[in-house]
């Protein structure tokens, strides 16, 4: 143990020499000694050593002597570990006076703290960025601390930043160092913590960890690990795995009507309900909490499901399940009654740790459960990876964040304690997008919440990675949006710090003279544009950034800005550089989508199964005949496929439907050889679904079918190849005189995530076409031979069709257009162009006018602009509630409103019910739309009587008023927004 180091009969220096200040260092000499506890701990030693470094460096002198005794004549600084419950656990205490300076903590993350706040607050050193390159100081030769003795702690009790990405044992010291000199905390995995693997390229680092007081962060997805009794790389595990399916397959879940086996961290949850499995698995935390604890009293297990979405299906569990979550495709009573019956029986074992046990609210269990309450000795761990960053988790107008915040405030009714997983790479770093504003302001509503612990996750500055991360400058994530994550740190540890200071001082260090020559203005105009784009923003969420350079001009003005910062420091290379890694950031991330998007962005819409579809290959159920199609494959060389395919997708939480329609003018020569999905039907005549999840990483799933209907699936991981999948799929092929078809069912209980509305995922469809003595033609979506998900498409779940079947809703997206050679008397026509499925409904003063305009870069993606003159559509459903949303710009006034009309019914009660009599005009809204960029809008109107017809109208009364996306969604069809 060590010892509070006492100075009873040291001498005391005199008042008069050293006055109200002390020197550390004066005129570039020591003036000061470092002296060691007895059994000083190597992260105490490392302290030390850093405070003396820096003391020299920054004085530009011979740093000060650390050693076990004060040196007559000098300055003696102690570092003390004391019992003091004054002292947060984390925190320190500077105490300066006459006889020396102590830096106490109740253990040695303390006296890290302590020492590098000694050289921020005295010696002016920053540590903005990982490795030597982060560094700034200016030279101070005299380094002095006044009389004090401060109390320091932390806002935020779990203050870390986790590697997404990295290669596991890379973990380079940079980043780890930029977290404990800017107060926060490593915590690394258990075989990191005692030695197993740790490396940084390939040299050792003796004691990476331990040198910085790092803790352990044990467990994971680990239902399954606890049931086995161990880690899936250890020896035996794959066949106790099997030996306990073999006796007790109760212990497995029920999925698709029976029991399966399942044993790594992505398959599906254990029976919930078999208190022989808690019991083993109760056995295995128990072992595993005590087996951390001799090594440390500071660690946290993380208790988390399998990474799947897929729970067991037998009866006992799904009676678990509260009924409104279950309307809500949510499991969160049942998952949390299952932990808490592992927690139960794991305490009768053992007695509380000392470290901290955490559960989570992750994928489809986020909200607190509404049949049981969590237990109280475990902490909540917010996993909400969806959130979006674009808007603050307190914006209300923000549908993502607004349920988000709900779940913040009912989780902290529930849990004593609670803190949040932060997924900055989707967030950001992955994008170059700038969330500081955003970050921030979600970092003071945790507090005001009592969030106890923030965890950001992303890939670390100068770690290791493959080949594909770096060419998509991943590696590169952390320099996109350093200032968020420096600032977040220091809000952290201090929830009152003026980060609007803060932010201005460390620009002008990174960025130099360049800061205020054209990186800050590149920076506020980076923000603003980031932050007016429609839509959410962040990992699943699908608002494209390609989209964001579409405002006229907006590219140029932020290249002219980093024009001129560069002009400002060509002298100077290292802020020269720093304005260089940001101009190629904005680049790749900015400006490269934007050319995609603008020339071949295409993202395909699945919409929810609202009928019953049969796998026949007819495609003609009404989900099919809705569905968005996507085609336009493509050879490697970039050219289009000469025989063409089509895809379509459809989808509810428990199946992912596919369609795929290969054009083919001699199907009876196609050419097929495999019988069985052991043989190579990628060698046939075939088309390929291939698709992946965020979760996922670059892993994907690939299914191949050859025109007889025989199948291959797999699972591709990267660095371990394609791996047979059983897919559980139910595929049928139908071949036509000018086509064949192949249609799936995929349970998503073999894939490992249900689908939802609003998920974002991503695909490719590939095709290789052997027919007759043609020469074989390869083609794809994405253009792209070979493996790897880098090429993949988005696949947008976007909830029930534009309106649904009832609404027969048409065009929304103003993309089919037809050419009226007599259009309306008066009405200015612009080429003759109008939107299919609207009606002209007469002008106002002036000259009447309508346009269909594309988009900029496209030749296919229409809007509507509309002059002095309204559009209007029926709408003939019989629900009582509707919600329009559309998207609109100026400058112009625009005033929508409703035609009621009373409803003729058809003699067969089908639809296409006659328009009665007019009832009169309703809801006005009048909006004022002040430029061009693009808002999204939406007004309810609830009938007065459900049998009623209606007609919305749109009419522009001053200016030109541009519209877009125009949907109608019944608010009282079951899954309808609320």
């Amino acid at each position: 143990m060590t010892l509070a180091f006492r100075l009873a009969g040291l001498p005391l220096f005199a008042a008069g020499v050293w006055a109200a200040d002390f020197p550390l260092m004066e005129n570039a000499k020591p003036t000061s000694c470092i002296v060691l506890p007895e059994q000083a701990g190597l992260a105490t030693r490392h302290a030390a050593d850093e405070l003396a470094r820096y003391l020299g460096r920054i004085a530009g002198g011979t740093p000060p002597m650390v050693g076990a005794a004060p040196v007559d004549g000098l300055y003696p600084v102690f570092f003390e570990v004391v019992a003091d419950e004054k002292i947060d656990r984390e925190g320190f205490v500077l105490a300066a006076a006459s006889n020396g300076l102590r830096i106490r903590a109740r253990g040695e993350i303390g006296h890290l703290y302590g020492a590098y706040e000694i050289l921020k607050r005295y010696g002016g050193i920053r540590w903005l960025v990982p490795g030597d390159d982060g560094e700034y100081f200016t030279r101070k030769a005299t380094i002095k601390i006044p009389a004090q003795e401060s109390y320091h702690s932390p806002a935020f009790r779990f203050r870390t930043v986790s590697s997404a990405g990295a290669f596991w044992n890379s973990r380079n010291p940079d980043w780890l160092d930029w977290m404990v000199r800017n107060n926060m905390r490593i915590y690394t995995s258990l075989n990191l913590f005692t030695g197993h693997g740790l490396s940084h390229g390939t040299n050792p680092v003796p004691d990476l960890f331990t040198r910085r007081a790092a803790a352990i962060s044990a467990g994971g997805h680990c239902y399954n690990r606890m049931l086995f009794g161990g880690h899936e790389g250890t020896p035996g595990y794959a066949a106790t795995a099997e030996a306990l399916f073999r006796e007790h397959p109760e212990y497995f879940p029920v999925i698709g009507g029976r029991r399966i086996f399942t044993s790594g961290a992505f398959g599906p949850q254990p029976c919930g309900t078999n208190p022989d499995s808690w019991k083993i698995m109760a056995k295995t935390l128990a072992a595993t909490l005590a087996e951390i604890e001799q090594l440390t009293p500071d660690f946290i297990f993380q208790f988390y499901n399998n990474d799947s979405t897929a729970w067991c299906e037998c009866e006992s569990c799904r009676a678990t399940e509260d009924p409104a979550e279950r309307a809500e495709h949510c499991v969160s009573t049942r998952a949390w009654a299952f932990q808490n019956a592992i927690f139960n029986e794991t305490f009768k074992l053992a007695r509380v740790p000392k470290g901290q046990l955490w559960g989570a609210a992750y994928q489809n269990f986020h909200a607190p459960p509404r049949g049981v309450r969590p237990d109280s000795r475990v902490h909540a761990k917010l996993a909400f990876n969806d959130l979006c960053w674009r808007h603050k988790l307190s914006d209300t107008n923000c549908p993502t964040n607004r349920k988000f915040y709900r779940y913040f405030k009912d989780w902290g009714k529930v849990s004593p304690s609670m803190s949040t997983w932060e997924e900055l790479t989707g967030a950001g770093a992955a994008h170059y997008v700038p969330i500081e504003a955003v970050y921030l302001d979600n970092i003071r509503t945790y507090h005001a919440l009592g969030v106890t612990g923030v965890e950001a996750s992303l890939f670390p500055l100068n770690a290791e990675c493959g080949p594909v991360r770096k060419s998509r400058m991943e590696h590169l994530g952390w320099l996109g949006m350093w200032q968020a994550l420096y600032l977040a740190a220091q809000l952290q540890w201090d929830i009152h710090a003026d980060t609007d200071t803060m932010e201005e001082e460390i620009n002008a260090l990174y960025y130099g003279k360049a800061w205020a020559a054209g990186m800050k203005a590149f920076r506020r105009l980076l923000v603003e544009t980031f932050l007016s784009a429609p839509g959410c923003f962040g990992y699943l969420h699908t608002s494209p950034m390609g989209r964001l350079l579409t405002r006229p001009g907006v590219e140029r003005e932020l290249l002219e800005c980093l024009a001129k910062a560069e002009a400002a420091v060509q002298n100077d290379p290292r802020s020269r550089k720093h304005v260089q890694t940001d101009r190629d950031l904005f680049a790749y991330h900015w400006q490269r989508t934007h050319q995609d998007y603008v020339s071949n962005y295409r993202e395909l819409k699945a919409h929810a199964k609202s009928g019953p579809i049969a796998i026949d290959g007819a495609l003609g159920e009404a989900n099919w005949k809705s569905a968005d199609v996507m085609s336009q494959y493509k050879k490697t060389d970039k050219t289009a496929a000469e025989h063409q395919t089509h895809i379509r997708v459809a989808y509810e939480p428990d199946n992912l439907y596919v369609a795929l329609e290969a054009m083919e003018p001699d199907p009876g020569a196609m050419k097929a050889s495999a019988r069985s999905g052991d043989d190579k039907v990628w060698q046939d005549n075939s088309v390929e679904f291939l698709v992946s999840y965020p979760d996922m990483g670059d892993a994907y799933y690939q299914f191949i079918v050859n025109h007889k209907g025989v199948f291959n699936a797999f699972k591709a991981v990267p660095g371990e190849g394609l791996k047979a999948h059983d897919a559980d799929a139910e595929i049928r092929t139908k071949t036509y005189p000018d086509r064949w078809i192949v249609e799936m069912r995929l349970p998503t209980s073999r894939i490992g995530l249900r689908c939802f509305s609003g998920q974002a995922w991503s695909f490719d469809s590939k095709r290789y076409r052997i027919v007759g003595d043609d020469p074989p033609e390869g083609s794809s979506l994405s253009g792209v031979s070979g493996s790897g998900s880098d090429a993949f498409l988005p696949l947008i779940f976007a909830g029930a069709r534009d309106g649904g079947p009832d609404i027969t809703w048409k065009n929304g997206r103003l993309n089919e257009v037809y050419t009226n050679d007599s259009p309306p008397a008066g009405l200015v026509l612009k080429d003759g162009l109008m939107p299919a499925g609207w009606i002209y409904n007469g002008g106002g003063p002036g000259d009447p006018k309508l346009e269909m305009a594309l988009h900029p870069g496209s030749a296919d993606n229409y809007y509507l602009v509309l002059e002095n003159c309204r559009l209007y559509q029926g709408a003939k459903g019989r629900h009582s509630r509707y919600r329009m949303t559309f998207q609109a710009a100026g400058p112009g006034t625009l005033q929508t409103y409703v035609n009621r009309y009373t409803r003729i019914p058809r003699l067969d009660g089908g639809r296409g019910d006659q328009t009665g009599q007019g009832l009169g005009a309703d809801g006005r809204k009048k909006m004022v739309f002040d430029s061009d960029n693009w808002e999204t809008c939406r007004f309810d109107y609830a009938k007065q009587d459900p049998d009623e017809i209606l007609g919305f109208v749109f009419e522009a009364k001053q200016g030109a008023v541009k519209l877009d996306n125009i949907f109608l969604t019944p608010l009282d069809e079951p899954g309808g927004p609320q």
